[in-house]
């Protein structure tokens, strides 16, 4: 999905597989057109960011996706990567009838509530290298009005409802679970964000901070009567005897978080008097700087000088020295700076 800001308002491309390296007409969608047409700005915006094979030219592969990754393109997984491990002759045959920089490039604008002659045959989508399974990447579906199609450029699919020929409602959709995810789905839902992406990045053999316990090596999920345990081995009770075992249930995940550390932990025991007395001195720690950051910015807050003066004939004529040209940005950070320091409720220390 690309994405063009103007003045007026977003423009969204849907582009299949094929516009990567055939010309095939795309589809525009913005919320104020009155009527559907062809944009001399879109074919311009096509043009700039595509690469055309003239006819009997002769290019080799890597440098053809070396010129794609120069223009920005991302990889595309589901559909793309069959072309990119068969790049045959035939292929090289198809890319070479493309059309030059010189003729025009075809273009769809739809807005919501406009009308189209016919709701999009899947046929052109099917052309454009989209397949009839769901909602992965290079795929469509549809149920009754609703089309729905996910980019092979975008992260996210979309929804076009139609109501006849007229177009209800277009709307980005949610991206759909896929396998990689299902896999932190244990027998029961977990459940929060943070609990599922804390088994997803954790390993066996981890160190792992248990809020309670101490610190210990993660040992993977087990399950015992239908229920998740995640299973930390803390040191053994005293020497000669097995590692203790700590069996943390599911709904409890949140009193566990991943090790971060420049060195090599201490593995606490279960039970130890160490992790106490380390939870109390980080505590006291913690309480004292909060205790110096805010006298920190009281002091920040009740400081006063003089604001600063409007711009003098040396000020300006330092800045003309200055032998780069600035950036609208740059200018405009610099603006604000100023105005910032020449207010007088804003005479304390700096907040930029």
């Amino acid at each position: 999905m690309k994405r063009e800001q103007d003045e007026t308002t977003n423009e969204i491309l849907i582009a299949g597989l094929t516009p990567y390296f055939l010309e095939k007409p795309l589809f525009w969608f913005r919320e104020n057109l009155t009527k559907i047409k062809l944009s001399a700005k879109t074919q311009s915006w096509w043009r700039n960011r595509t690469l055309f094979l003239k006819k009997d030219q002769k290019i080799a592969l890597s440098s053809f996706l070396r010129r794609l990754d120069e223009l920005g393109y991302e990889k595309v997984q589901k559909v793309s990567d069959p072309l990119h491990n068969n790049f045959s002759s035939r292929n090289l045959r198809i890319l070479s009838e493309t059309r030059s920089n010189d003729e025009a490039v075809s273009a769809k604008q739809i807005q919501r509530g406009g009308a189209t002659k016919s709701q999009p045959k899947f046929s052109n989508c099917s052309r454009k290298g989209y397949y009839a399974k769901g909602l992965m990447p290079g795929e469509f579906s549809r149920l009754g009005g609703t089309i729905e199609i996910f980019p092979v450029n975008s992260s996210r699919p979309l929804r076009i409802d139609f109501f006849g020929n007229r177009i209800e409602n277009v709307a980005v959709l949610p991206k759909k679970i896929n396998d990689e995810d299902r896999l932190l789905i244990l027998n029961r839902k977990i459940g929060s964000k943070k609990k599922a992406e804390l088994l997803k990045n954790l390993l066996p053999g981890d160190y792992v901070v248990h809020v309670d316990h101490g610190i210990g090596i993660y040992r993977g999920i087990t399950v015992q009567d239908g229920t998740n345990y995640c299973v930390i081995e803390y040191a053994p009770p005293r020497e000669g005897k097995e590692p203790d075992r700590l069996y943390v249930p599911e709904n409890q995940l949140g009193k566990i978080d991943r090790y971060v550390g420049f060195t090599q932990p201490k593995i606490h025991r279960l039970g130890g008097e160490l992790w106490l007395k380390m939870k109390k001195r980080i505590k006291e720690d913690v309480e004292k700087f909060a205790r110096e950051l805010l006298e920190t910015y009281a002091k920040r807050e009740i400081t006063r000088r003089t604001p600063y003066p409007p711009d003098d004939q040396i000020q300006k004529e330092f800045e003309q020295s200055f032998e780069h040209i600035e950036t609208e940005d740059q200018l405009q950070a610099i603006r604000e700076i100023k105005n910032d320091r020449r207010l007088l409720r804003r005479r304390g220390a700096a907040d930029r």
